[in-house]
């Protein structure tokens, strides 16, 4: 990237940008030496063994069975068509450099967490040519809560805002460019299928700005055909494995938490179900479910960023705005959430599916407040600036978050073979940590005999987490009565311990004792 100016400017941009990489580097260190002890969420797991297959050469595929995967595949590991590809083949090229580990994925993330503020720099730079306030912008968005907890996650997320910054910096640079920037939104969507929301958004606000109809229609045309081009290796794949170019299991999602399909259930379930009928044929149903999703996204919005960083945001994002190319980017900003929230809706969005929008947003902000309040912008956003930084103080403060899956996975790894199939309530889990092959508790022991068909559990393990409605009480009763198992062909193995607590247990097939 360029740096712009006279000799001297070149020098205070290249300090700024040293200093950036010394925060962030700073920030990162401090959150894995004070908040880390490996990852606690099963999509962290789940991200992180993908990522170890692409290392081991098994390509995009994953090592835990969904029962509503045996629909489509009765093999482990079986083709992955859940997750997207990008983020677990980048943790994978890592892998090879310093090994499949929990460290090496935070590596990554704090890298990401470093390019993202130096991106937003350069945006920043590139909209105000002010390196002082660039410098500032970077700073708040390297100090956002969210931004810090997530580098030590194994989510894309860091890696997704990088990287949506550095188109948003592509398109400042190239503005007449819509198909080169149609493909670039397209291979991010093989990062994150919210790029389909920014490139909608992105549509929305190209087609706006744009003076004649025909200009609009040639825009519209050339960014809808990029984006296909970019989609093209994903939809190649997809259509091998599965014979369906746009597949994902988690169309499924829409039928997540209704009265048909508590919770996770669908999940656990081996069924014929079209997610997309269910949806028309119960409107009331959903229609209640988005009302609720949607309160609680306020709700837990208004929690994950902070009140007053929102209120600082939205301040300079939403007061009027007189330079062209901040209306552009604003409009794409709100029509980009605006579809995002309707469209994801039914099926439950979270606050941090918003996260990449929000260094844009704080660019954007920072930069309108000045045509306000001139000279004293940089004071406005020095003092913007130390309230980020105040709002992380109860992050810092909390408990380091207790894993109790690394000591579980040990114990398990030491009882197992490495091509065991284990059938457990902790499924991610144990494949990252234990290395092992894993399939998710099923809805029911039919299920279960169905799969067995061809994946035959040589063990299962149960430790109480239960996301989904089972039918009957079989694995509850399996939890408790260690003599109940023999009905269906296992015995007890161990009791599961951690912390010198009993919190599992695990039964071996007694056919293959």
């Amino acid at each position: 990237m360029p740096l712009h100016g006279s000799k001297p400017q070149r020098s205070y941009i290249a300090a700024s940008l040293a200093f950036l990489v010394v925060v962030t580097s700073l920030v990162s260190w401090a959150n894995f030496s004070y908040k880390f002890d490996g990852f606690v969420l099963n999509d962290y797991h789940e991200y992180c063994e993908i990522a170890r297959n692409f290392y081991e050469g098994n390509g995009y595929s994953t090592s835990v069975l969904r029962p509503i995967a045996y629909k489509y595949f009765d093999t482990l590991p079986h083709p992955e068509v859940t997750r997207m590809p990008v983020y677990p083949f980048f943790l994978s090229l890592f892998f090879h450099l310093f090994g499949p580990t929990d460290n090496t994925v935070v590596l990554f993330n704090s890298i990401c967490y470093a390019a993202l503020a130096v991106l937003i720099f350069f945006i920043t730079y590139e909209l105000s040519g002010n390196y002082i306030m660039s410098l500032l912008v970077a700073l708040m968005t390297a100090f956002m809560e969210s931004y810090i907890s997530y580098t030590v996650t194994a989510e894309p997320n860091i890696f997704y805002a990088a990287a949506i910054a550095a188109f948003f910096y592509f398109y400042l640079k190239y503005p007449g460019k819509a198909l080169l920037q149609g493909i670039f939104l397209g291979l991010l969507y093989m990062l994150r299928a919210n790029t389909l929301f920014v490139f909608m958004g992105f549509l929305v606000g190209l087609v706006i700005i744009e003076g004649t109809w025909k200009k609009r229609f040639s825009v519209a045309t050339s960014l809808v055909l990029g984006f296909a081009l970019g989609l093209v290796p994903y939809m190649i794949r997809n259509y091998m494995v599965v014979g369906k170019p746009f597949f994902s299991l988690y169309k499924y999602s829409l039928v997540l938490f209704t009265k048909g399909f508590p919770a996770y259930t669908i999940w656990t379930q081996i069924t014929d179900v079209d997610p997309t009928r269910y949806a028309f044929s119960h409107p009331v149903e959903m229609l209640v479910k988005s009302f609720s999703f949607f309160v609680s996204l306020l709700r837990d919005s208004i929690s994950f960023y902070n009140p007053l960083v929102l209120i600082l945001i939205g301040i300079g994002f939403f007061l009027p705005i007189r330079d062209r190319r901040l209306q552009v980017l604003r409009l794409i900003i709100v029509s980009g959430i605006v579809i995002q929230t309707i469209l994801v809706l039914p099926v439950g969005p979270v606050p941090y599916y918003y996260m990449f929008f929000f260094p844009l947003m704080i660019s954007v902000a920072v930069i309108n407040a000045n045509d306000y309040v001139g000279k004293k912008v940089i004071a406005v956003a020095l003092c913007s600036l130390a309230v980020f930084m105040y709002t992380t103080i109860p992050y810092w403060k909390s408990p380091k978050p207790i894993n109790p899956y690394i000591p579980i996975g040990r114990q398990i790894a030491e009882v197992t073979d490495r091509n065991d199939i284990i059938l457990t309530d902790i499924p991610w889990e144990i494949t990252w940590y234990a290395d092992r092959k894993t399939i998710w508790l099923p809805y029911n022991l039919e299920t279960l005999q169905k799969i067995s068909r061809t994946l035959k559990p040589k063990y299962i393990l149960l430790t109480g987490r239960v996301y989904a409605a089972y039918e009957g009480d079989t694995w509850n009763k399996m939890l408790f009565d260690v003599n109940y198992s023999k009905s269906f062909g296992y015995e007890f193995s161990k009791t599961v311990l951690f912390q010198n607590k009993a919190v599992g247990v695990l039964y071996k097939a007694v056919s293959q004792s």
